[in-house]
């Protein structure tokens, strides 16, 4: 067994999912975890987030941590991006666990007018292998920095993350890198769901979020994993 104690964990609704944990009264993938280790959690997720709200509040929770702390984060769609937080959207709910933030993550929703056309103009340029090759470049930073402090982690793409086809830049330099870390699912052809085989794991349309079942089996897949890459090195 290693010496983790805690678990932290990052990403968006697909982690911390309002509808399990307070209209069902459920536990999330991670909380279970916690509770099959006998560690305490805290979950961070927040519900829309990007990635990169989700990796730099990683980076910045993860300055107080050590080797006794697993994260586990995971990853959502290319196509959300941030700006500066205007409130008045009925928005306010994507601050209230960022305190020490002042981006809020957004993605294509025409009741927050502000927001999408803000949305829309970044679309409208948007690459699909600039945003892979843009996230690549941020995953090795932070797991980089990880690995210096010995802070244990795996990190996940919670499903495809680009509805387009993958783009042919798996033999770029960064991709090449990162998949040589076991620790981080192939951000261009893995993923979480893509593991959890065949069953009713969702409440909504594919790529849905995970009901209670769903998450349970989440976590089972991520307890291989620690098992494999750290418990194992024992």
């Amino acid at each position: 067994m290693s010496d983790i104690q805690h678990i932290y964990a990052n990403g968006c609704s697909f982690t911390y999912d309002n509808y399990i944990q307070h209209e069902l009264g459920q536990p999330c993938y991670p909380e279970i975890l916690a509770q099959r280790r006998g560690i305490s959690c805290t979950n961070a997720g927040l519900p829309g987030s990007c990635n990169r709200r989700i990796i730099r509040n990683t980076l910045r929770d993860s300055l107080l941590f050590d080797s006794t702390t697993l994260i586990l984060l995971q990853l959502t769609f290319l196509s959300r991006t941030e700006k500066l937080y205007t409130p008045g959207q009925n928005n306010e709910w994507k601050m209230q666990h960022s305190k020490e933030e002042y981006h809020e993550s957004i993605k294509n929703n025409p009741a927050e007018k502000i927001n999408q056309t803000y949305f829309e103009m970044f679309f409208r340029f948007f690459d699909t292998a600039a945003e892979f090759t843009n996230l690549a470049a941020d995953i090795i930073m932070l797991t980089g920095y990880l690995r210096s402090k010995q802070i244990p982690y795996i990190i996940f793409p919670y499903t495809q993350l680009s509805p387009e086809e993958k783009p042919a830049i798996s033999n770029d330099r960064l991709q090449q890198h990162l998949a040589q870390d076991p620790a981080v699912l192939n951000i261009l052809t893995d993923s979480l769901t893509a593991r959890l085989g065949p069953g009713d794991w969702c409440y909504d349309p594919v790529p849905g979020h995970l009901n209670s079942q769903g998450h349970c089996r989440a976590a089972e897949l991520l307890e291989k994993l620690i098992h494999s890459l750290y418990d194992a090195q024992e």
